[in-house]
């Protein structure tokens, strides 16, 4: 029984090092806190924590290209103007 429980308690801390650790790669590359990005999955979890923090909710973002919103509409006023209301979008062959 004892085994058991220091499994559990090395597996969670694990997990809460995981979660901290992934919500801080976040929080670098949207420019964010780390608490912010914790309060956003927070707000969005509607499940058991085990079943929210993995990698299918929150990937790896070390190995792909990030786009802020903030970004992505800088981008769009430069192409299309400030009114979003005229933003096309066209395919580029």
């Amino acid at each position: 029984m004892a085994e058991t429980t220091q499994k559990n308690r090395t597996g969670g801390k694990a997990a809460c090092s995981w979660i901290l650790d992934r919500a801080q790669q976040y929080a670098d590359v949207c420019h964010v806190t780390r608490d912010e990005v914790l309060e956003a999955w927070e707000n969005d979890r509607t499940s058991w924590w085990p079943n929210y923090y993995k990698d299918a909710n929150q990937p790896d973002l070390a190995v792909k290209q990030v786009v802020t919103l903030a970004e992505w509409e800088a981008v769009g006023k430069r192409l299309y103007g400030e009114d979003k209301r005229d933003w096309k979008f066209r395919y580029r062959l």
